[in-house]
């Protein structure tokens, strides 16, 4: 299960595993000192709620 990084900005991709969005990572550059910030997407598995 190999993740894919997709560039969709300067400094910021979208993370993928199997096609599936599995999470976000963009450079915080407007911060001091910058730093990376992770974003991870939880699926669980069963019927859409609504």
């Amino acid at each position: 299960m190999p993740l894919t990084l997709r560039k969709i900005g300067l400094d910021e991709y979208t993370v993928h595993e199997d096609r599936q969005l599995v999470g976000h990572i963009r450079y915080a550059s407007e911060r001091s000192p910058a730093f990376w910030l992770w974003t991870c997407i939880v699926t669980l598995p069963g019927p859409p709620f609504g």
